[in-house]
């Protein structure tokens, strides 16, 4: 793999592809809106420029797991400040976000800790923006969903094969409750690793009320 500094992101691009300078002028403009609103200094990234699952998976030393052909995009956040991106470009603000999170709030509840990643950065190839219509979409098509019964972020629940419906509800929340309380309430909650019914106590959700605030907030 080649590698090519910039500012504080080390990339390593895989043979297979070209260096994408746009998507690394997005990614550093990201960097220091999250620095900003995390309050931290930035810090060095070393990040992994992939085409494919397939190749981000022999990246991580395997020559078979079950993951590698089930989907054409994807990777990890890993120790040492390592990006392993498999979405054949250098921009991927959603795993920068749980680099930022794990130095931060180690013990952040996993549905937060997708939920602020997807705020920020998406999830798969398309941004928050584009999920959380998706999402409005996805709750007047099914007037019955329960945000209680779908706590679990690593539910496979995808709406039209491309919203990971629990991160995107988890992201709108964490939107919300920003916008209601603060970031540093929130802040406080990712801190302590606060419960998910412990949290939503602070925040005034409970099993009554959860599902209107969230379409409401999303109108």
């Amino acid at each position: 793999m080649a590698n090519q500094k910039e500012d504080n992101l080390t990339y390593y691009i895989s043979p297979s592809k070209n260096f994408n300078i746009e998507e690394v002028e997005r990614q550093k403009a990201d960097i220091n809106l999250l620095s900003e609103f995390f309050g931290v200094e930035k810090f060095q990234i070393f990040y992994y420029s992939a085409v494919s699952a397939e190749e981000v998976f022999k990246l991580k030393g395997f020559d078979y797991h079950p993951m590698m052909y089930t989907s054409n995009s994807g990777g990890f956040a890993e120790d040492y400040n390592i990006i392993i991106s498999g979405n054949n470009s250098e921009y991927y603000t959603h795993e920068v976000v749980h680099l930022y999170t794990s130095k931060l709030f180690p013990v952040i509840n996993s549905y937060f800790d997708e939920g602020i990643a997807t705020y920020f950065g998406g999830s798969g190839k398309f941004d928050y923006q584009w999920q959380k219509e998706k999402l409005k979409k996805f709750l007047t098509e099914n007037p019955d969903f329960d945000v209680l019964k779908h706590l679990n972020v690593y539910e496979r629940l995808y709406f039209e094969k491309e919203t990971p419906v629990p991160y995107v509800v988890s992201a709108v929340l964490c939107e919300m409750i920003i916008a209601k309380f603060g970031k540093e309430k929130l802040f406080s909650v990712f801190k302590n690793g606060t419960s998910l019914e412990e949290s939503f106590k602070i925040f005034n959700l409970n099993r009554n009320n959860i599902n209107s605030e969230l379409r409401q907030f999303l109108k």
